[in-house]
């Protein structure tokens, strides 16, 4: 399988009220990029965590053409904004734009709603 550099726009959603509230991570692509043809796996091992994360963190980087988050006027500290803007886009609780290897195209997650255990 090839080498798949998503980004994703990552939020908060509420789970349910059961123990005060629970609270999960969900996600939308917003860029999919095929960074290499090598195998997935064996990519994985030719590169440190180091290396990995340093790519990553410069894709979201270019995908927000540069401008770092800005925290959220709502008062609940997350990021909401624009990529390449500092204006908030919406007032939702914590969103953010994060990337990272894959062995597949981006896809939303997660696939089904959890539930509460």
């Amino acid at each position: 399988m090839a080498v798949y550099l998503n980004t994703y726009e990552v939020w908060q959603s509420y789970g349910g009220p059961e123990e005060g509230g629970w609270w999960y991570e969900s996600g939308s692509p917003v860029q999919s990029i095929k960074f290499s043809d090598e195998d997935y796996d064996e990519w994985l091992e030719s590169k440190t965590a180091v290396e990995r994360v340093m790519i990553a963190g410069e894709a979201t980087l270019a995908f927000t053409q540069g401008m770092p988050p800005t925290p959220s006027k709502t008062g609940y500290g997350g990021y909401t904004f624009v990529a390449g803007s500092d204006q908030p886009s919406g007032y939702y609780q914590d969103n953010d734009y994060r990337s990272w290897f894959e062995d597949h195209y981006g896809k939303a997650f997660p696939q089904e709603r959890p539930q509460y255990c």
